[in-house]
């Protein structure tokens, strides 16, 4: 009952100038509740939007859902890119779509932030963060403080994006431990960035640093995301950085996160991918420009988009795009502005009232509207696993052989050697041109790591390299 205290006290005096509208599923006057496939949902919110907009005349832009996956489900989708199997991800809520985002990808024209709140656990987390949401705060026209920690094999692309938003110092693990690093951090942080190694193992909960030697020392634990004077945003590129569903705030950054003063988060479901050197690309863009956004005064929802619409932009769809794209979730409001006093100049942001199986609030999402045209156009790509027999066909062979070769080129360092690729998935777009995706995985300590090589089968040619964050 405190949490539902707690949720009418928000929608009612939520913060920034926005309109919020409560829609409960367990309690609808719009049809019978929806049940527990994200499907449904999707549906279910769907509806609202067109008696919202069509019958009231109201804009609905966003969605803040307060929930976890059993409360509010949170789409499980297949992942022909591997190596996970699955992908959770809140894109479906954004899109209002039931389709197979893997064949074809609606645009996204909702923000839509999670507040990860069980039917048992967590509502005094969860009270905490609208409490701090609810109060004034001090933050001035632009982040005063960033602190980022990254693993030193992967400096050069993770000083890139850290520079996107600041200019103050990198860390780096090794020589960084998480023994260490309470003497670097500082309680009044407004922006926290971390590059580093994640697992999905729930007895390794926190992030390894990596060595050019092969060493992975533990550099971040769910501790060090508490315990901060000041309301701050935090994004992370670690694979499994953003793991809730089961965990307890100990083994879980997320929650230990959003259970002290963190407003917003974003983070991967799955494995993340990056490239090993600058240029950025893929979870760098993602959570580089997310954090740059937040700093320019954009609200969560809309930094969020913003820096999908980036990835869209920078990278050619080679189904890491669209991994990386559904992947990385806003947990958190997505209407809540951590540095109003940055906005450019002049510059409007529409409110309006929006729903959502929780609640919900609305800001005009300008940039992934904007971009939905080009975005339907990029996505017109099959991406599946390749069959037993295509696997021993030799123009498959031959590619195999090429990225064999082309990893060991680069040198990407593995332990006991490179393994064999599994699995191996194939890309046909629409004109017909084929690309191999081959995954490379080798798992040491609960971290999964290794590297996804894409080649066009036509020419032979590597086309990219992404190593596993």
């Amino acid at each position: 009952m405190e949490i539902e205290q707690r949720v009418c006290r928000f929608v009612t005096l939520a913060p920034g100038g926005v309109s919020c509208f409560l829609l409960d599923a367990d309690y609808t006057f719009l049809s019978n509740q929806p049940g527990e496939d994200w499907q449904e949902h999707v549906l279910f919110l769907r509806k609202a939007v067109d008696l919202l907009q069509r019958r009231l005349s109201l804009r609905v832009t966003s969605f803040f859902i307060i929930g976890d996956g059993d409360v509010i489900p949170m789409p499980c989708l297949g992942n022909p890119v591997g190596p996970d199997d699955d992908v959770d991800t809140d894109y479906p809520y954004a899109s209002l779509s039931v389709e197979d985002p893997w064949a074809s990808i609606e645009p996204a024209t909702f923000a839509v932030g999670r507040l990860p709140v069980g039917k048992s656990s967590g509502a005094e987390s969860a009270a905490n963060y609208l409490d701090h949401l609810l109060q004034p705060q001090p933050a001035g026209p632009a982040p005063r403080s960033c602190f980022g920690v990254a693993a030193a094999k992967w400096e050069g692309a993770s000083r890139s994006t850290f520079d996107l938003f600041s200019q103050e110092s990198l860390l780096v693990s090794p020589p960084i431990t998480a023994q260490s690093l309470d003497r670097q951090r500082q309680p009044d942080h407004d922006l926290l960035y971390f590059n580093l190694h994640g697992s999905n193992d729930p007895d390794e909960p926190g992030w390894f640093g990596e060595s050019s030697d092969g060493h992975f020392p533990v550099a971040v634990q769910p501790g060090h995301l508490s315990g901060m004077d000041r309301p701050n945003i935090v994004g992370v590129e670690a694979c499994y950085g953003a793991k809730f569903a089961g965990l307890s705030a100990s083994s879980s950054s997320l929650l230990q996160a959003l259970g002290s003063k963190t407003l917003g988060f974003v983070g991967s479901s799955r494995i993340a991918f990056g490239p090993p050197e600058p240029p950025i690309g893929l979870a760098d863009i993602v959570i580089g420009h997310f954090l740059k956004n937040v700093s320019e005064g954009e609200s969560l929802g809309q930094a969020h988009a913003m820096a999908r619409n980036e990835l869209w932009e920078a990278v050619e769809d080679n189904g890491h795009t669209r991994l990386t794209i559904l992947e990385f979730n806003l947990f958190g409001d997505p209407n809540y502005v951590a540095f109003p006093g940055s906005r450019k100049s002049g510059e409007q942001q529409g409110t309006g009232t929006a729903p959502a199986a929780g609640t919900a609030s609305g800001r005009l999402i300008q940039a992934i509207q904007a971009q939905s045209g080009a975005a339907r156009g990029r996505i017109s790509k099959v991406i599946r696993r390749l069959r037993p027999d295509e696997l021993i066909s030799s123009e498959v062979q031959r590619g195999i052989e090429k990225c064999r070769q082309a990893v060991q080129a680069v040198r990407i360092p593995l332990p006991h050697g490179l393994p064999r690729p599994e699995p191996v998935e194939i890309i046909t777009d629409v004109g017909g041109q084929r690309k191999l995706i081959l995954n490379y995985v080798v798992k040491q300590r609960g971290v999964t790591m290794g590297c996804s090589v894409v080649q066009d089968l036509s020419t032979s040619q590597i086309k990219d390299i992404f190593v596993y964050r």
